[in-house]
């Protein structure tokens, strides 16, 4: 079997403990069964004066950000597609990102259901098995609801305004928005959020009700379920139970009156960004 090992580094006391935080999460996840189908395989882990190593499976697939930029740069011969051909490959296209939005949700659901918290969640973070299922990877930040133990970098693109402000504010809704970043990043084939704004611009950008545009040819309920999870207070936005709900044709809440119907195909080829979306960190490495 083969196997990648995250090496990160911990800078201070407190970060260690917050390490031995993820080790004692990493050791829930695998012992739950709910985790097997779309959170990626934590075989074990081990934590030194420096190290935190976190072993898990090999995905040949790759990260769903790299899958999703090779679909803009396979679009040579188009030109010499009919028109039937070019909706048929939009349309199973689409089919396919209705089906990665789903599986992310099943993997955010087993973790909302531990009360863990990703607080990394970002295609680049999301690996593909040789099937091109999904596989939730990189744990590295993540934390039990309610630690007040943090380390390593946000990523300010993917993160919610409450915790640009304080990380401290970070809560299970906080991975929503994340989400709904994600859903973004699959429907603009990689492109990178909010890639007229400088990180440290961002924050004011937010707090003002600037939200990121559906790409598109997103399904309108797709993008309704973005905005629904870049609302503010966080505590408005739904929990992934709620949009497993919503994904699935049901409501939301008993009461809401909330019917969805069956998403309409997708017509429109996406209008994409060439800019990479990939944030390196130095402090960590993964070794085959």
């Amino acid at each position: 079997m083969e196997v990648a090992v995250k090496r990160i580094k911990q800078k201070s006391k407190n970060a260690l403990v917050g390490a031995m935080e993820v080790a004692v999460m990493c050791s829930i996840l695998k012992a739950s069964a709910i985790s097997r189908q779309h959170l990626l395989p934590l075989i074990g882990w081990y934590v030194d004066d420096e190290y935190l190593y976190v072993v898990t499976r090999f995905m040949p697939g790759g990260t769903l950000l790299n899958y999703l930029q090779s679909l803009n740069q396979n679009t040579e011969d188009k030109r010499n597609k009919t028109e039937e051909r070019r909706e048929q490959e939009n349309n199973a296209r689409y089919l396919k990102f209705h089906r990665f939005v789903s599986e992310i949700v099943n993997g955010m659901r087993a973790l909302e259901a531990k009360r863990i918290q990703h607080r990394d969640l970002a295609a680049r973070n999301i690996l593909l098995t040789k099937h091109q299922r999904i596989k939730i990877a990189d744990f590295k930040l993540s934390r039990p609801d309610g630690s007040q133990f943090t380390f390593g970098r946000i990523a300010p693109r993917w993160t919610a305004p409450e915790v640009l402000q304080n990380e401290a504010n970070f809560t299970l809704r906080s991975d929503v928005w994340s989400f709904g970043v994600v859903m973004w990043e699959i429907y603009s084939l990689g492109s990178l959020p909010y890639s007229d704004v400088l990180s440290r611009e961002l924050l004011n950008n937010l707090l003002s009700g600037r939200r990121l545009d559906p790409p598109y040819g997103t399904p309108s309920r797709i993008a309704k379920l973005m905005n629904m999870c870049w609302k503010m207070p966080a505590s408005s936005r739904p929990s992934f139970v709620e949009i497993d709900r919503y994904l699935h044709g049901r409501s939301m809440h008993p009461d809401s009156g909330v019917s969805v119907a069956e998403p309409p195909p997708l017509l429109a080829k996406t209008r994409v960004s060439s800019t990479s979306a990939f944030l390196y960190c130095p402090d960590s490495e993964t070794v085959f």
